[in-house]
């Protein structure tokens, strides 16, 4: 399992305060230009403009959007008494909008910019009786079979970002539905007046250039490896970043080793360098029921930047991957977001 959660725990972990709101918002206000597409495995979106793909990487065809151009304006949100920033607000050029209230329970947020908003518990809403894995489809009310003859099976719906160094980053919007990846809405987006390789990973979409990274090796000089861990709050506190358990733990990667998770079943690699890992959690059953970890990760891709040519450029960037562990019981144990970068 493709899981840097356990890889934490098994290692010294050191004790850290939870992340600054203040050095989040440094990296994340302002206006965001870009690309986006939308991408699924159902062959009928293929009927309504859907492109079809022979996925690198991937075990099975897929289906996106012609990319098209993105844009989104963050801005803090105070308090209504006054005072204090309470949160951001994305609004979007496609008329969405999504407000992170840094007091609402799942939204967890990391100092370079990075976050996801995904539920703490799945133990609640309309399909709560159904099981975090099982068959995709079902009937309409809970407890009907799935044509296959299996249970139906719970949807996981939760935002993800991923921020890098060069200026860009990476927001997706997944669904999951029984324990495997159907759809997916990607921006890749660099910050107005931020630096130029940001900029350029969107336009790489736009020009149609619809690259994807299924392996890449750490760089011949060595990398280092930084995984900043959020546990589950004790019993019945609230999921939030301020009562979050955090630690730290930083380690060397030798050079030529691998970065990016086996092209198996339960990885997907999206274009513009991103890919998407739903599997079960270390030690957990094939039932129905068991725990599991989402992982979503990037890593700029060669030429990304404004200047050279992509036959001589390494991945001159940086890794980050963001992974969510659930519970066999539907809670959210554990956030871990992981970074590698050249020594």
């Amino acid at each position: 399992v493709w899981s840097w959660c356990i890889l934490l725990a098994l290692s010294a972990n050191v004790e850290a305060f939870a992340p600054s709101f203040a050095d989040f918002l440094k990296q994340s206000l302002g206006e965001w230009r870009g690309g986006k597409y939308s991408w699924s495995t159902d062959p009928s979106d293929e009927e309504r403009g859907f492109l079809a793909v022979a996925g690198v990487g991937n075990p099975q065809p897929w289906f996106i959007t012609p990319p098209e151009p993105s844009g989104v304006t963050v801005e803090e949100v105070m308090r209504s008494c006054g005072g204090a920033i309470q949160g951001v607000r994305e609004d979007r050029s496609d008329g969405g909008e999504l407000y992170l209230n840094r007091a609402d329970e799942g939204f967890v947020f990391f100092e370079d910019g990075s976050y996801v908003h995904a539920p703490p518990s799945l133990a609640a809403g309309a399909d709560a009786s159904l099981p975090l894995w099982g068959s995709v489809g079902g009937g309409e009310d809970d407890g009907d079979e799935a044509e296959d003859g299996g249970l139906p099976a719970r949807t996981l719906g939760l935002t993800v970002c991923l921020a890098h160094g060069d200026g860009s980053r990476r927001r997706l919007l997944l669904a999951v539905v029984g324990g495997e990846l159907l759809g997916c809405d990607v921006c890749v987006e660099g910050r107005s007046g931020g630096p130029e390789g940001g900029a350029r990973a969107g336009e790489q979409l736009l020009e149609g250039r619809l690259r994807v990274v299924a392996d890449a090796a750490a760089w011949a000089g060595g990398a280092r490896e930084e995984v900043t861990q959020a546990s589950a709050p004790k019993q019945d506190s609230p999921w939030l970043v301020s009562r979050a358990r955090w630690g730290r733990r930083a380690a060397a990667v030798d050079g030529g080793s691998a970065l990016l998770p086996p092209p198996a079943g339960a990885s997907t690699f999206l274009p513009g360098g991103c890919w998407v890992v739903v599997a079960p959690a270390d030690g957990a059953s094939e039932s129905l029921s068991q725990a599991f970890t989402l992982s979503v990760g990037s890593l700029p891709l060669p030429g990304d930047s404004a200047d050279g040519d992509d036959a001589d450029q390494s991945f001159a960037g940086e890794l980050k991957e963001l992974s969510m562990t659930y519970g066999a019981g539907g809670t959210l144990e554990s956030v871990c977001l992981r970074r590698v970068y050249p020594e």
